[in-house]
Protein backbone atom coordinates (compact mmCIF):
# COMPACT_ATOMS: atom_id res chain seq x y z
CA UNK A 1 0.00 0.00 0.00
CA UNK A 2 1.76 3.61 -1.37
CA UNK A 3 0.88 6.78 1.28
CA UNK A 4 -0.55 8.79 -1.02
CA UNK A 5 0.25 12.48 -0.53
CA UNK A 6 -3.42 13.45 -0.69
CA UNK A 7 -3.74 11.25 2.63
CA UNK A 8 -5.53 12.59 5.49
CA UNK A 9 -5.14 11.47 9.59
CA UNK A 10 -7.91 10.01 10.98
CA UNK A 11 -7.60 11.91 13.99
CA UNK A 12 -7.83 15.27 13.11
CA UNK A 13 -8.43 15.13 9.53
CA UNK A 14 -5.46 17.03 8.08
CA UNK A 15 -3.30 16.12 5.07
CA UNK A 16 -0.74 14.13 6.54
CA UNK A 17 2.06 16.10 4.31
CA UNK A 18 0.81 19.49 6.06
CA UNK A 19 0.17 21.39 9.67
CA UNK A 20 1.61 19.62 12.67
CA UNK A 21 2.14 16.06 11.24
CA UNK A 22 4.65 17.36 8.67
CA UNK A 23 7.24 15.32 10.72
CA UNK A 24 9.60 12.28 9.37
CA UNK A 25 8.66 10.96 12.95
CA UNK A 26 5.25 10.76 12.33
CA UNK A 27 5.43 9.02 8.78
CA UNK A 28 7.83 6.33 9.68
CA UNK A 29 5.58 5.91 13.26
CA UNK A 30 2.63 5.56 10.58
CA UNK A 31 4.15 3.16 8.27
CA UNK A 32 5.67 0.66 10.90
CA UNK A 33 1.56 0.33 11.79
CA UNK A 34 0.84 -0.40 7.87
CA UNK A 35 3.32 -2.89 7.63
CA UNK A 36 2.75 -4.46 11.22
CA UNK A 37 -0.92 -4.92 9.79
CA UNK A 38 0.55 -6.80 6.96
CA UNK A 39 0.19 -4.42 4.33
CA UNK A 40 3.59 -2.88 1.98
CA UNK A 41 4.45 0.53 2.13
CA UNK A 42 6.38 2.38 -0.45
CA UNK A 43 8.88 5.13 1.08
CA UNK A 44 7.50 8.50 1.51
CA UNK A 45 9.49 11.38 0.73
CA UNK A 46 8.85 14.06 3.37
CA UNK A 47 10.00 17.98 2.42
CA UNK A 48 12.70 19.02 4.73
CA UNK A 49 12.04 21.16 7.76
CA UNK A 50 13.52 24.60 6.31
CA UNK A 51 15.10 27.89 8.01
CA UNK A 52 11.76 29.92 9.04
CA UNK A 53 10.89 26.71 10.83
CA UNK A 54 14.04 26.46 12.26
CA UNK A 55 13.62 29.68 13.65
CA UNK A 56 10.62 29.58 15.11
CA UNK A 57 11.78 26.83 17.38
CA UNK A 58 14.74 28.13 18.12
CA UNK A 59 12.96 31.24 19.32
CA UNK A 60 10.85 28.60 21.39
CA UNK A 61 13.63 27.65 23.07
CA UNK A 62 13.96 31.01 24.64
CA UNK A 63 13.57 31.57 28.53
CA UNK A 64 10.32 33.55 29.12
CA UNK A 65 10.58 36.73 31.59
CA UNK A 66 9.68 34.22 35.15
CA UNK A 67 12.47 31.64 34.13
CA UNK A 68 15.65 34.54 34.01
CA UNK A 69 14.26 36.21 37.05
CA UNK A 70 14.29 31.95 38.77
CA UNK A 71 18.01 31.33 37.21
CA UNK A 72 19.40 34.31 38.58
CA UNK A 73 18.26 33.16 42.06
CA UNK A 74 19.59 29.74 41.44
CA UNK A 75 22.48 30.07 39.33
CA UNK A 76 25.14 29.77 42.52
CA UNK A 77 23.74 26.74 42.70
CA UNK A 78 23.12 25.21 38.80
CA UNK A 79 25.76 27.23 37.33
CA UNK A 80 28.89 24.43 38.42
CA UNK A 81 26.60 22.13 37.02
CA UNK A 82 26.65 23.89 33.22
CA UNK A 83 29.95 21.96 32.44
CA UNK A 84 28.42 18.20 33.17
CA UNK A 85 25.52 19.06 31.12
CA UNK A 86 27.29 20.34 28.38
CA UNK A 87 29.61 17.64 27.96
CA UNK A 88 26.26 15.20 27.89
CA UNK A 89 24.38 17.45 25.29
CA UNK A 90 27.96 17.18 22.87
CA UNK A 91 28.55 13.55 23.78
CA UNK A 92 24.39 13.32 22.54
CA UNK A 93 25.54 14.60 19.39
CA UNK A 94 28.55 12.68 19.27
CA UNK A 95 31.03 15.45 20.08
CA UNK A 96 33.84 14.17 22.42
CA UNK A 97 36.84 16.33 24.21
CA UNK A 98 38.97 14.95 21.51
CA UNK A 99 37.10 16.52 18.60
CA UNK A 100 36.66 19.95 20.80
CA UNK A 101 40.65 19.84 21.06
CA UNK A 102 40.92 19.11 17.31
CA UNK A 103 39.46 22.38 16.51
CA UNK A 104 41.89 24.16 17.75
CA UNK A 105 40.11 26.77 19.72
CA UNK A 106 40.64 30.27 20.44
CA UNK A 107 38.64 31.30 23.21
CA UNK A 108 37.89 35.05 24.40
CA UNK A 109 36.29 36.27 27.43
CA UNK A 110 36.28 39.74 28.93
CA UNK A 111 33.72 42.92 29.31
CA UNK A 112 34.07 44.82 26.08
CA UNK A 113 35.63 44.14 22.66
CA UNK A 114 34.82 40.82 22.91
CA UNK A 115 33.78 40.24 19.48
CA UNK A 116 35.96 42.61 18.06
CA UNK A 117 38.96 41.05 19.41
CA UNK A 118 37.63 37.70 18.19
CA UNK A 119 36.66 39.31 15.00
CA UNK A 120 40.47 40.43 14.34
CA UNK A 121 41.64 36.77 15.60
CA UNK A 122 39.82 35.10 13.04
CA UNK A 123 39.93 37.90 10.27
CA UNK A 124 44.27 37.61 10.59
CA UNK A 125 43.56 33.63 11.16
CA UNK A 126 41.87 33.97 7.33
CA UNK A 127 44.16 36.00 5.80
CA UNK A 128 47.29 33.33 6.26
CA UNK A 129 44.72 30.81 4.94
CA UNK A 130 43.31 29.07 6.74
CA UNK A 131 39.30 27.85 7.31
CA UNK A 132 38.50 29.41 10.22
CA UNK A 133 34.99 29.03 12.18
CA UNK A 134 33.91 31.72 14.37
CA UNK A 135 31.01 31.77 17.24
CA UNK A 136 29.70 34.91 18.54
CA UNK A 137 26.87 36.80 20.19
CA UNK A 138 24.61 38.40 20.10
CA UNK A 139 23.78 38.65 16.56
CA UNK A 140 22.39 41.50 14.66
CA UNK A 141 20.57 41.48 11.96
CA UNK A 142 20.27 37.25 11.53
CA UNK A 143 20.75 34.51 13.84
CA UNK A 144 23.24 33.04 11.16
CA UNK A 145 25.49 35.67 11.98
CA UNK A 146 26.36 33.65 15.30
CA UNK A 147 28.39 31.52 13.66
CA UNK A 148 30.36 32.09 10.58
CA UNK A 149 33.02 30.00 8.44
CA UNK A 150 35.50 31.90 6.77
CA UNK A 151 34.09 35.10 7.94
CA UNK A 152 30.63 34.49 6.26
CA UNK A 153 27.33 33.78 8.29
CA UNK A 154 26.43 30.38 7.47
CA UNK A 155 23.62 30.16 5.08
CA UNK A 156 19.77 29.40 5.76
CA UNK A 157 20.22 26.09 3.99
CA UNK A 158 23.46 25.00 6.24
CA UNK A 159 21.63 26.34 9.57
CA UNK A 160 18.15 24.74 8.87
CA UNK A 161 20.11 21.29 8.18
CA UNK A 162 22.64 21.27 11.50
CA UNK A 163 19.56 22.78 13.47
CA UNK A 164 17.58 20.20 12.61
CA UNK A 165 19.75 17.62 12.97
CA UNK A 166 20.82 18.84 16.46
CA UNK A 167 17.26 19.50 17.71
CA UNK A 168 16.29 15.97 16.58
CA UNK A 169 19.43 14.10 18.59
CA UNK A 170 18.82 16.33 21.76
CA UNK A 171 15.09 15.53 21.73
CA UNK A 172 15.86 12.05 21.58
CA UNK A 173 18.08 12.23 24.19
CA UNK A 174 15.82 14.08 26.54
CA UNK A 175 13.39 11.12 26.11
CA UNK A 176 15.76 8.51 26.87
CA UNK A 177 17.75 10.68 29.92
CA UNK A 178 15.45 13.25 30.99
CA UNK A 179 17.50 15.93 30.44
CA UNK A 180 15.43 18.81 28.43
CA UNK A 181 16.60 20.29 24.82
CA UNK A 182 18.84 23.17 26.40
CA UNK A 183 18.04 26.68 25.80
CA UNK A 184 18.66 29.52 23.21
CA UNK A 185 21.96 30.37 23.91
CA UNK A 186 22.89 26.86 25.14
CA UNK A 187 21.48 25.50 22.07
CA UNK A 188 23.53 27.24 19.61
CA UNK A 189 26.98 26.54 21.44
CA UNK A 190 26.38 22.65 21.07
CA UNK A 191 25.19 23.38 17.64
CA UNK A 192 28.07 25.67 16.56
CA UNK A 193 30.60 22.91 17.91
CA UNK A 194 29.05 20.72 15.50
CA UNK A 195 29.28 22.56 12.08
CA UNK A 196 32.63 23.19 12.88
CA UNK A 197 33.21 19.37 13.47
CA UNK A 198 32.02 18.64 9.76
CA UNK A 199 33.08 21.90 8.50
CA UNK A 200 36.47 20.63 8.97
CA UNK A 201 37.57 24.11 10.46
CA UNK A 202 41.21 24.54 10.94
CA UNK A 203 40.67 26.76 14.08
CA UNK A 204 37.54 27.75 16.01
CA UNK A 205 37.48 31.10 17.45
CA UNK A 206 34.97 31.16 20.19
CA UNK A 207 33.54 34.11 21.93
CA UNK A 208 32.21 33.91 25.36
CA UNK A 209 28.46 34.46 26.14
CA UNK A 210 28.48 35.67 30.02
CA UNK A 211 31.53 35.53 32.14
CA UNK A 212 33.46 32.53 31.54
CA UNK A 213 33.82 30.30 34.38
CA UNK A 214 30.13 28.65 34.06
CA UNK A 215 29.32 30.03 30.53
CA UNK A 216 28.29 27.14 27.72
CA UNK A 217 31.36 27.70 25.63
CA UNK A 218 34.00 26.53 28.35
CA UNK A 219 32.97 23.44 27.67
CA UNK A 220 36.69 23.12 25.78
CA UNK A 221 39.72 21.62 28.93
CA UNK A 222 42.20 22.61 26.03
CA UNK A 223 41.97 25.44 23.36
CA UNK A 224 45.23 26.71 21.41
CA UNK A 225 45.47 29.60 23.65
CA UNK A 226 42.69 32.26 25.51
CA UNK A 227 42.57 35.83 25.91
CA UNK A 228 41.06 37.90 28.28
CA UNK A 229 39.55 41.59 27.15
CA UNK A 230 38.88 44.41 28.96
CA UNK A 231 37.11 43.66 31.98
CA UNK A 232 34.29 46.18 34.02
CA UNK A 233 31.26 45.66 35.20
CA UNK A 234 28.23 44.37 33.64
CA UNK A 235 25.42 41.71 34.12
CA UNK A 236 25.98 42.46 37.83
CA UNK A 237 22.64 40.43 38.81
CA UNK A 238 24.88 37.53 37.35
CA UNK A 239 28.55 37.42 37.85
CA UNK A 240 28.59 39.75 41.24
CA UNK A 241 28.70 43.84 41.82
CA UNK A 242 32.43 44.14 42.06
CA UNK A 243 35.26 44.33 39.59
CA UNK A 244 36.89 41.22 41.61
CA UNK A 245 33.97 39.05 41.30
CA UNK A 246 33.92 40.17 37.43
CA UNK A 247 37.32 39.09 37.16
CA UNK A 248 36.94 36.06 39.16
CA UNK A 249 34.29 34.94 35.91
CA UNK A 250 36.35 35.89 32.89
CA UNK A 251 39.40 34.79 34.25
CA UNK A 252 37.61 30.88 34.71
CA UNK A 253 38.71 29.86 30.63
CA UNK A 254 41.71 29.88 31.48
CA UNK A 255 43.42 25.82 31.63
CA UNK A 256 46.21 23.94 32.38
CA UNK A 257 49.36 24.57 30.47
CA UNK A 258 47.77 26.75 28.14
CA UNK A 259 48.60 30.28 27.77
CA UNK A 260 46.58 33.32 28.37
CA UNK A 261 46.94 37.37 27.09
CA UNK A 262 44.96 39.93 28.43
CA UNK A 263 45.07 43.69 28.14
CA UNK A 264 46.07 46.41 30.74
CA UNK A 265 43.27 45.87 33.82
CA UNK A 266 42.57 47.43 36.94
CA UNK A 267 44.76 46.68 39.41
CA UNK A 268 42.28 44.84 41.47
CA UNK A 269 41.21 43.10 38.47
CA UNK A 270 44.62 41.79 37.32
CA UNK A 271 45.11 40.75 40.55
CA UNK A 272 42.52 38.07 40.58
CA UNK A 273 43.31 37.11 36.71
CA UNK A 274 47.24 36.10 38.11
CA UNK A 275 45.76 34.06 41.12
CA UNK A 276 43.72 32.53 38.41
CA UNK A 277 46.42 31.77 36.57
CA UNK A 278 48.36 30.69 39.29
CA UNK A 279 45.85 28.23 40.30
CA UNK A 280 45.60 27.07 36.69
CA UNK A 281 49.05 26.22 36.25
CA UNK A 282 49.13 28.44 33.41
CA UNK A 283 51.55 31.56 32.22
CA UNK A 284 49.27 35.14 32.00
CA UNK A 285 50.76 37.61 29.35
CA UNK A 286 49.40 41.52 29.33
CA UNK A 287 49.85 42.38 25.57
CA UNK A 288 52.35 45.96 24.55
CA UNK A 289 50.81 48.56 22.93
CA UNK A 290 49.66 48.39 19.20
CA UNK A 291 52.05 50.92 18.38
CA UNK A 292 54.97 49.11 19.40
CA UNK A 293 54.99 46.69 16.81
CA UNK A 294 57.37 46.73 13.81
CA UNK A 295 55.23 48.02 10.52
CA UNK A 296 57.86 48.58 8.77
CA UNK A 297 56.67 51.98 8.12
CA UNK A 298 53.74 51.12 6.93
CA UNK A 299 50.87 52.85 7.71
CA UNK A 300 47.65 50.11 9.30
CA UNK A 301 44.13 51.33 9.36
CA UNK A 302 42.25 48.67 11.61
CA UNK A 303 39.28 47.75 10.26
CA UNK A 304 37.10 48.73 12.76
CA UNK A 305 36.61 52.26 13.82
CA UNK A 306 37.27 53.70 17.55
CA UNK A 307 40.69 54.41 19.32
CA UNK A 308 39.79 51.36 21.98
CA UNK A 309 40.29 48.86 18.95
CA UNK A 310 44.28 49.59 19.17
CA UNK A 311 43.88 47.57 22.50
CA UNK A 312 41.74 44.50 20.58
CA UNK A 313 43.88 44.33 18.01
CA UNK A 314 46.82 43.81 19.93
CA UNK A 315 45.26 41.22 21.61
CA UNK A 316 44.27 39.43 18.36
CA UNK A 317 47.47 39.94 17.30
CA UNK A 318 49.24 38.23 20.27
CA UNK A 319 46.87 35.66 20.06
CA UNK A 320 47.08 35.05 16.09
CA UNK A 321 50.32 34.77 16.10
CA UNK A 322 50.87 32.28 18.94
CA UNK A 323 47.76 29.87 17.05
CA UNK A 324 50.52 30.19 14.40
CA UNK A 325 53.43 29.33 16.49
CA UNK A 326 51.81 26.86 17.96
CA UNK A 327 49.80 25.05 15.41
CA UNK A 328 52.08 25.29 12.47
CA UNK A 329 55.42 26.67 13.13
CA UNK A 330 57.15 25.02 9.97
CA UNK A 331 54.95 26.60 7.46
CA UNK A 332 55.22 29.67 8.30
CA UNK A 333 58.79 30.25 10.23
CA UNK A 334 58.76 33.90 9.74
CA UNK A 335 55.86 34.61 12.23
CA UNK A 336 57.14 35.89 15.43
CA UNK A 337 54.79 35.52 19.11
CA UNK A 338 55.26 37.77 22.17
CA UNK A 339 56.23 34.31 24.06
CA UNK A 340 60.09 34.68 24.79
CA UNK A 341 61.62 31.08 24.75
CA UNK A 342 62.57 30.78 28.26
CA UNK A 343 58.94 31.83 29.48
CA UNK A 344 57.41 29.11 26.21
CA UNK A 345 54.44 26.99 26.86
CA UNK A 346 56.66 24.24 27.99
CA UNK A 347 58.66 25.73 30.33
CA UNK A 348 56.57 27.66 32.79
CA UNK A 349 57.40 29.57 36.20
CA UNK A 350 54.51 29.73 39.21
CA UNK A 351 55.81 31.96 41.24
CA UNK A 352 53.12 34.60 42.73
CA UNK A 353 54.98 37.61 40.33
CA UNK A 354 53.97 40.39 38.69
CA UNK A 355 52.67 39.39 35.42
CA UNK A 356 54.77 39.27 31.49
CA UNK A 357 54.48 41.00 29.52
CA UNK A 358 54.24 40.04 25.60
CA UNK A 359 56.75 41.29 23.50
CA UNK A 360 56.01 43.00 20.21
CA UNK A 361 57.11 41.33 17.00
CA UNK A 362 57.03 42.60 13.14
CA UNK A 363 54.17 42.31 11.41
CA UNK A 364 53.61 40.33 8.68
CA UNK A 365 51.98 41.52 5.39
CA UNK A 366 49.30 39.25 6.12
CA UNK A 367 48.89 40.06 9.96
CA UNK A 368 48.39 43.73 8.92
CA UNK A 369 45.83 42.81 6.01
CA UNK A 370 43.86 40.72 8.11
CA UNK A 371 43.93 43.40 10.49
CA UNK A 372 42.78 46.53 7.65
CA UNK A 373 40.21 43.99 5.88
CA UNK A 374 38.33 43.27 9.10
CA UNK A 375 34.53 44.10 8.96
CA UNK A 376 32.38 43.61 12.39
CA UNK A 377 28.92 45.50 12.04
CA UNK A 378 27.56 47.40 14.52
CA UNK A 379 30.43 49.05 16.55
CA UNK A 380 31.04 52.56 15.24
CA UNK A 381 29.21 51.68 11.91
CA UNK A 382 28.35 54.58 9.75
CA UNK A 383 25.76 54.07 7.14
CA UNK A 384 24.45 56.83 4.99
CA UNK A 385 20.82 56.20 3.26
CA UNK A 386 20.16 59.76 1.58
CA UNK A 387 19.71 62.37 3.53
CA UNK A 388 20.49 60.82 7.23
CA UNK A 389 23.79 59.29 8.22
CA UNK A 390 22.90 56.38 10.94
CA UNK A 391 25.83 56.14 13.56
CA UNK A 392 25.81 52.47 15.20
CA UNK A 393 27.21 51.33 18.04
CA UNK A 394 26.36 49.12 20.67
CA UNK A 395 28.24 50.52 23.60
CA UNK A 396 26.56 49.55 26.58
CA UNK A 397 29.15 50.01 29.09
CA UNK A 398 30.43 53.36 30.87
CA UNK A 399 33.94 52.41 28.99
CA UNK A 400 32.17 52.10 25.37
CA UNK A 401 29.93 54.62 26.09
CA UNK A 402 32.74 56.81 26.39
CA UNK A 403 34.36 55.96 23.66
CA UNK A 404 31.41 56.02 21.27
CA UNK A 405 30.46 59.70 22.33
CA UNK A 406 33.98 60.59 21.17
CA UNK A 407 33.49 58.80 17.92
CA UNK A 408 30.28 60.67 17.20
CA UNK A 409 31.47 64.02 18.33
CA UNK A 410 34.72 63.75 16.34
CA UNK A 411 33.20 62.53 12.89
CA UNK A 412 31.36 65.84 13.22
CA UNK A 413 34.18 68.62 14.10
CA UNK A 414 34.35 69.07 10.82
CA UNK A 415 30.82 68.60 9.38
CA UNK A 416 28.18 71.38 8.23
CA UNK A 417 25.65 71.83 10.71
CA UNK A 418 23.04 68.97 11.23
CA UNK A 419 19.87 67.94 12.88
CA UNK A 420 21.08 65.03 15.78
CA UNK A 421 18.92 62.06 17.11
CA UNK A 422 19.54 60.08 19.69
CA UNK A 423 18.05 56.51 19.28
CA UNK A 424 19.09 55.02 23.00
CA UNK A 425 17.98 51.88 25.15
CA UNK A 426 20.28 50.35 27.56
CA UNK A 427 18.73 46.49 29.10
CA UNK A 428 18.55 44.53 31.87
CA UNK A 429 20.47 46.27 35.26
CA UNK A 430 22.63 48.85 33.57
CA UNK A 431 23.09 52.31 35.08
CA UNK A 432 21.31 54.76 32.50
CA UNK A 433 22.18 57.72 33.99
CA UNK A 434 25.90 56.47 33.98
CA UNK A 435 25.49 55.99 30.31
CA UNK A 436 23.23 59.20 29.59
CA UNK A 437 25.66 61.21 31.00
CA UNK A 438 28.25 60.20 28.10
CA UNK A 439 26.43 61.83 25.45
CA UNK A 440 24.80 64.71 26.99
CA UNK A 441 27.28 66.63 25.21
CA UNK A 442 26.54 65.95 21.72
CA UNK A 443 23.93 68.22 21.54
CA UNK A 444 21.57 66.65 20.08
CA UNK A 445 18.43 68.62 18.86
CA UNK A 446 15.86 65.67 19.02
CA UNK A 447 15.96 61.87 21.60
CA UNK A 448 14.21 58.84 20.81
CA UNK A 449 13.86 56.59 23.46
CA UNK A 450 12.07 52.53 22.00
CA UNK A 451 12.40 48.90 23.30
CA UNK A 452 14.66 46.83 21.96
CA UNK A 453 11.99 44.68 20.28
CA UNK A 454 11.63 45.66 16.44
CA UNK A 455 7.76 45.59 15.84
CA UNK A 456 4.84 45.92 18.23
CA UNK A 457 4.05 42.59 17.67
CA UNK A 458 6.84 39.97 17.62
CA UNK A 459 6.81 37.07 14.80
CA UNK A 460 7.80 33.84 16.56
CA UNK A 461 9.59 32.67 12.89
CA UNK A 462 11.52 36.39 13.62
CA UNK A 463 15.68 36.14 14.02
CA UNK A 464 15.41 39.09 16.19
CA UNK A 465 12.28 37.93 18.43
CA UNK A 466 12.69 38.29 21.91
CA UNK A 467 10.29 36.82 23.97
CA UNK A 468 12.45 36.69 27.24
CA UNK A 469 11.91 40.65 28.52
CA UNK A 470 8.85 41.95 29.82
CA UNK A 471 7.00 44.48 27.35
CA UNK A 472 5.63 46.58 29.96
CA UNK A 473 9.23 46.68 32.22
CA UNK A 474 10.81 47.72 28.54
CA UNK A 475 8.27 50.68 28.29
CA UNK A 476 8.67 51.98 31.73
CA UNK A 477 12.42 51.38 31.71
CA UNK A 478 12.17 54.17 28.13
CA UNK A 479 10.16 56.50 30.42
CA UNK A 480 12.74 56.12 33.04
CA UNK A 481 15.58 56.86 30.37
CA UNK A 482 13.72 59.94 28.95
CA UNK A 483 13.50 61.71 32.66
CA UNK A 484 17.31 60.81 33.21
CA UNK A 485 17.81 62.41 29.41
CA UNK A 486 15.95 65.74 30.32
CA UNK A 487 17.67 66.25 33.31
CA UNK A 488 20.87 66.19 31.87
CA UNK A 489 19.88 68.53 28.96
CA UNK A 490 17.70 70.74 31.28
CA UNK A 491 19.82 73.86 30.50
CA UNK A 492 18.81 73.28 26.36
CA UNK A 493 15.15 72.47 24.68
CA UNK A 494 15.20 68.85 23.17
CA UNK A 495 12.17 67.12 21.93
CA UNK A 496 11.65 63.80 23.20
CA UNK A 497 9.99 61.22 22.48
CA UNK A 498 8.95 57.56 23.46
CA UNK A 499 7.77 54.76 20.93
CA UNK A 500 6.68 51.11 21.00
CA UNK A 501 9.43 50.06 19.14
CA UNK A 502 12.30 50.12 16.58
CA UNK A 503 10.35 49.98 13.49
CA UNK A 504 8.54 53.55 14.95
CA UNK A 505 12.29 55.09 16.12
CA UNK A 506 13.19 54.81 12.54
CA UNK A 507 9.38 55.87 11.14
CA UNK A 508 9.93 58.83 13.19
CA UNK A 509 13.43 59.71 12.19
CA UNK A 510 12.62 59.33 8.24
CA UNK A 511 9.87 61.77 8.96
CA UNK A 512 11.93 64.06 10.06
CA UNK A 513 14.06 63.37 7.52
CA UNK A 514 11.80 64.28 4.80
CA UNK A 515 11.08 67.68 6.90
CA UNK A 516 14.87 68.80 7.05
CA UNK A 517 15.67 67.68 3.27
CA UNK A 518 12.99 70.44 2.18
CA UNK A 519 15.47 72.59 4.17
CA UNK A 520 18.61 71.43 3.27
CA UNK A 521 19.30 70.40 6.44
CA UNK A 522 21.28 66.38 6.96
CA UNK A 523 20.52 64.69 9.68
CA UNK A 524 22.78 62.26 11.56
CA UNK A 525 21.15 59.44 13.79
CA UNK A 526 23.11 57.86 16.78
CA UNK A 527 21.85 54.56 17.95
CA UNK A 528 23.40 53.06 20.94
CA UNK A 529 22.95 51.74 24.28
CA UNK A 530 22.35 47.54 23.38
CA UNK A 531 23.67 45.64 20.71
CA UNK A 532 20.00 44.34 20.66
CA UNK A 533 18.37 47.85 19.60
CA UNK A 534 21.65 48.17 17.06
CA UNK A 535 21.20 44.85 15.05
CA UNK A 536 17.07 45.80 14.74
CA UNK A 537 16.99 49.19 13.62
CA UNK A 538 19.56 47.80 11.18
CA UNK A 539 17.20 44.47 9.98
CA UNK A 540 15.26 47.50 9.48
CA UNK A 541 17.07 50.13 7.50
CA UNK A 542 19.18 47.83 6.10
CA UNK A 543 17.79 44.26 5.86
CA UNK A 544 20.38 42.47 3.86
CA UNK A 545 23.16 43.64 5.84
CA UNK A 546 25.66 40.76 7.02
Amino acid sequence: MALSPNAVCGSCAMPLMQGHHNSLRFVRMLQRRLESSGLRTTPVVVSSRGYEEAVSQLNKLQSNVQAIEESVKLRQTTAPLTYTKCSNYLHALGIEQKQLTAMRVVHVSGTKGKGSTCAYTESILRSYGYKTGFYSSPHLVAVRERIRINGKPISKAIFAKHFWHTFDILTDFEQRSGEKVPMYFAFLTMMAFRVFMHEKVHVAVVEVGIGGEYDWTNVVDQPSVVGITSLGLDHTRLLGDTIEQIAWHKGGIMKFLVPAFTVTQPASAMEVLQKKAIERRCHLYCVPSLHLYDTKETFVKLGIPGKVQMENASLAIQLAHFWIKKNDPLRFPHVEWGVTPREDVWNFSYAETDRTLARPFALPKATMEGLTQCRWPGRCQLLVQGNTSYFLDGAHTLESMEECARWFVKCHKTASKRYKILVFHCTGDRNNQTLLSHLGGSEFDCAIFTPTRTHIESSISSDNSNFTVNIEKERMKCLDDEQVFLKLVRERPVQTNVVSCVAEAVHLIRMISKEKLEKSIKVSALVTGSLHLVGNTLSIIDPDSE
